[in-house]
């Protein structure tokens, strides 16, 4: 009875502390890190932008968790940085790529600034993280992100497109704790991303909605082509579940 009167539903309020938490776990749950969006779709998006890639840049994953992207850039022959506020995932990828000679090191980023200096990299990736980032200092890591950027260099985001996030939160049965199932805090469409990177001086070279992943997998070419009969068939306009930006560098 006394732990039924520990229960009562309310919404989590979270701060940095409660996001290296989470994510902690999740590096160490090698299921939930084979889920990773980046391993599902990071060749993929490599190709996508290879014209925009240096061959022998400075290259950051911003959010990098345990660097699956990376892998897919050292397969290729492209250098790489890290950066994370989780340190079990930055734990987890110093161990897989020390000793790789296109690694240039993985941060810890305990607030902002980071102790990176200014106009350090040529390209800086933002996959599926900026959904994660605590509502108010959305613009504070977009300006972080510019201030890390070399003149002229580019930044790529990718997140899930018009998500209703009421659609995947989920309750804990212990105290009642309502969460998004993996921390989405922010939902973009083209306008609202295209925006909020206009106005932390990035220039847009390309927004749209996409449908990545489907190189990964029966059931995501399943998926997109349903969603293709579905438009076809009633008339409406497309529902692509992925949204992505690049942007250069004012």
């Amino acid at each position: 009875m006394a732990e039924e009167n520990n229960f009562f539903p309310h919404e989590a309020k979270w701060n940095k502390e409660k996001v290296s938490r989470f994510w902690d776990y999740f590096a160490h749950n090698q299921e939930l890190v084979d889920l990773a969006f980046a391993r599902e779709a990071g060749n993929e998006i490599i190709d996508l932008l290879e014209p925009y890639i240096e061959r022998n840049g400075r290259n950051l994953d911003y959010g990098c968790g345990t660097g699956h992207l990376l892998g897919y850039l050292f397969a290729r022959g492209y250098n790489g940085a890290g950066l994370d506020s989780s340190a079990e995932s930055i734990k987890k990828m110093e161990e897989k790529y020390n000793g790789n000679r296109h690694f240039q090191g993985a941060v810890l980023s305990s607030g902002i600034p980071n102790p990176i200096k200014d106009s350090n990299f040529d390209f800086c990736f933002f996959l599926e993280t900026i959904e994660h980032i605590l509502p108010n200092e959305l613009d504070l890591n977009l300006k972080e992100i510019n201030r890390l950027l070399k003149p002229g260099g580019y930044l790529f985001v990718s997140t899930p497109n018009k998500e209703k996030l009421d659609r995947n939160k989920v309750i804990c049965p212990d105290c009642g704790c309502i969460f998004h199932r993996v921390q989405h805090m922010n939902s973009f469409n083209v306008e609202t991303l295209s925006n909020i990177m206009r106005r932390n001086g990035f220039e847009t070279v390309f927004c749209r909605e996409v449908f990545l992943g489907i190189n990964k997998g029966w059931f995501n070419k399943a998926k997109k082509i349903a969603n293709q009969v579905r438009n076809f068939w009633f008339k409406t306009p497309p529902n692509l579940p992925h949204l992505i930006y690049l942007g250069k560098k004012k």
